[in-house]
């Protein structure tokens, strides 16, 4: 949006600021706001007053998967208070296991038939770069353990569910900043889609290893590295991505997957595989506009972003 300079006295001047950004804020006459300025960039910058966002929900009785879907959407989406009822207490246990997995989030004001999810923390300056950079590590270490391992698949489900969970928790905590801070545009637009995307590969590789538990056996590990190599070489450096080189690195590790589904390949294991090779090529645009637009803000932490 634009905005006219209006000249005040000796050569001073003011701009009108949005009145939805005022509100968000919680801002008044007299209040203050920082102004910093970065080259031709005038950065404006207010704490104001919290606004607290709140929301009521109905509950019927659930699994904890869809208590922690509903309930994590509404912490992602910047809600600090959600008054919850229900009809059956039964459901409290899986409620809390689900809010657990919230950060800052907690059940208070427990009746028999309500309760109140509530923000018990302020929105910080979260480093969402590191986060982000978390949930990269993460998978590379998901796709490491499952490559190396090769009879005790039992002893690696635990292992496997934590960094699955942690992937998710860093995830929930980054879009839940990026939306409370009124963030998602310039240089966090790329992060809202990362991370989304790393969770979703997250997420397809514990499946991939719930049904290589199933089958007590893994016989497609070549394809599975061709993966894991595609992704390191598309996040090692996120900030000097190659556009071509990475569309080149996905037509081959695609054209080599689509052939293993006519051949003796477990065609559900390939499957899955295909499907992270293309949420790894989704990511590509947005590693894109993160090299544009947060080019030289974390120094050089182009390292090796994957265990591999």
């Amino acid at each position: 949006m634009r905005r006219k300079l209006i000249k005040q006295g000796m050569g001073g001047y003011t701009v009108v600021l949005p009145i939805n950004w005022i509100r968000k804020r919680g801002l008044e006459g007299g209040g203050e706001v920082d102004i910093d300025e970065q080259r031709d960039v005038l950065v404006i910058a207010a704490e104001g007053k919290h606004v607290t966002k709140s929301t009521s929900l109905h509950i019927e009785k659930q699994t904890f998967k869809f208590y922690r879907s509903i309930i994590g959407g509404l912490y992602r989406g910047g809600y600090d208070e959600i008054h919850v009822t229900f009809t059956d207490a039964s459901i409290l246990p899986d409620l809390q296991r689900a809010v657990d997995l919230l950060p800052g989030f907690e059940i208070l004001d427990i009746t028999s038939k309500s309760c109140i999810v509530r923000s018990t923390a302020r929105a910080s300056d979260l480093d969402v770069h590191s986060h982000f950079l978390k949930m990269v590590q993460s998978v590379g270490t998901m796709q490491t353990m499952i490559l190396e391992c090769r009879t005790d698949w039992k002893s690696l489900e635990g292992q496997l569910f934590l960094l699955r969970n942690n992937i998710l928790k860093n995830r929930d905590l980054i879009v839940r900043t990026i939306v409370q801070k009124n963030a998602a545009v310039d240089e966090y637009l790329p992060y809202y889609t990362l991370v989304n995307y790393v969770w979703m590969m997250a997420r397809t590789l514990y499946y991939l290893f719930e049904r290589v538990v199933r089958a007590d056996q893994f016989q497609d590990r070549i394809a599975l590295q061709k993966v894991a190599d595609y992704f390191h070489k598309t996040f090692l450096a996120p900030h000097k991505i190659d556009p071509y080189l990475t569309r080149s690195s996905f037509d081959a590790v695609f054209s080599a997957l689509s052939k293993k589904i006519a051949s003796d390949s477990d065609p559900l294991v390939i499957g899955y595989l295909i499907s992270i090779a293309m949420l790894i090529e989704g990511c590509n645009s947005s590693l894109i506009l993160l090299h544009t637009a947060v080019k030289g803000n974390h120094g050089n932490q182009d390292g090796d972003l994957t265990n591999r």
